[in-house]
């Protein structure tokens, strides 16, 4: 049946019996509704026949689905105790692929199990995966329909912006859960700390920041129900999502007052503006880089450090340097505080240090591949 919200038709002749891309099936779930064994049975048909699904620590009455699926070709059924999240779900998969006897697949795609991914969409994104075999490849819905849930167009709109904004990634869908991912860049995944929703906006910034092009493939938009069935809070798994941008904002207002701190102790004792602005940012600047690098960013390859550090010490003696002339030049034509300047000079100039953090040094200046 056709739902409402369909980006654009999918036409594939979908031989039932035929056999499918090179790739193992990945999916997570959660108290799973009537379509979950219906969605692996489906997908068997299409000839996929390696299949990871996760039980996330489902309710007891979800168990006879989970039993059925075990039935069905290739399937395997890996089980939490407990709830853990979707991260943790999906990264228990990744570690399962990764640590058995190398097969033929080098690919995982993951979907969600409550239905609203079509067999269609599946086949059709691990076809155009196979073209690209090194990228992330995203099955992207469209969020302009009226009919799509208000918190689900809002949360990724919003996310979107912010995303595009703060690290220069433009992507459709955020928070796809269709996705295709290589083997070795899944391995890398496993790094992320993160295990709930906020791991598949992680993966993308953990893409950018290695290299990895991503890649975005149309896909039907699919709410059952006014997707009811969706086990995302929107207030708690919001904040989860956000904190991955208010990272920075923490780490750069925290060194921010350090450097003010600083800067007025050093102007205090030698009344030098210029003098105390270095020592100031010497200390706040060595905090900051590093906050910025191993829990910002995280742009945690070894072999990237001298480049970032060179980088990250120029910005900071141009910044410190256009700071101090400034402040300088201004204390001699107002009659306010030093320190009361400082803080408004380099109030404008967080927003250039940023950009420059996030675009150039610590290599997000890579755009999506489409």
């Amino acid at each position: 049946p056709r739902h409402p919200g369909i980006l654009r038709s999918v036409k594939l002749a979908v031989d039932e019996q035929g056999g499918a891309p090179d790739c193992t099936l990945v999916i997570p779930a959660l108290d799973p509704g009537d379509a979950f064994v219906p969605l692996l049975r489906r997908l068997s048909g299409l000839g996929f026949r390696d299949m990871v699904v996760v039980d996330d620590g489902s309710d007891a009455a979800c168990g006879g689905d989970f039993e059925a699926a075990e039935q069905l070709p290739g399937v395997v059924v890996l089980r939490h105790p407990e709830n853990r999240g979707k991260g943790a779900a999906l990264k228990t998969a990744f570690r399962h692929v990764l640590n058995r006897a190398p097969g033929e697949h080098h690919r995982l795609l993951t979907l969600d199990a409550d239905g609203q991914h079509r067999v269609e969409d599946v086949l059709a994104l691990a076809e155009r995966a196979q073209a690209v075999p090194n990228d992330l490849v995203l099955g992207v819905r469209e969020f302009s329909d009226d009919e799509v849930p208000w918190r689900s167009r809002f949360g990724n709109r919003l996310t979107r912006r912010v995303l595009r904004w703060l690290s220069r990634i433009d992507v459709q869908d955020t928070q796809t859960g269709l996705r295709s991912l290589p083997l070795d860049f899944a391995a890398q995944c496993l790094a992320i700390e993160a295990d709930r929703y906020e791991f598949e906006l992680e993966c993308l910034l953990l893409a950018r920041d290695q290299d990895v092009p991503i890649r975005q493939h149309p896909i039907a938009t699919v709410y059952i129900d006014d997707n009811a069935g969706s086990h995302f809070r929107p207030v708690v798994d919001s904040l989860r999502v956000y904190w991955v941008f208010l990272r920075y904002i923490l780490s750069s207002l925290g060194s921010f007052a350090l450097d003010i701190a600083l800067f007025t102790l050093f102007h205090a004792l030698t009344s030098s503006i210029i003098g105390s602005t270095y020592a100031a940012r010497l200390i706040s600047g060595s905090v900051n880089f590093l906050l910025n690098k191993h829990a910002v960013f995280r742009s945690g390859s070894p072999k990237r450090y001298p480049m970032e550090l060179l980088g990250y010490v120029s910005l900071a003696v141009v910044v410190a340097t256009v700071s101090g002339l400034v402040v300088e030049f201004l204390a001699g034509q107002l009659t306010l505080a030093v320190p009361i300047i400082k803080v408004i000079v380099d109030s404008v100039l967080f927003l250039v240090n940023f950009l420059v953090q996030r675009w150039v040094i610590f290599g997000a200046g890579k755009r999506n591949a489409d």
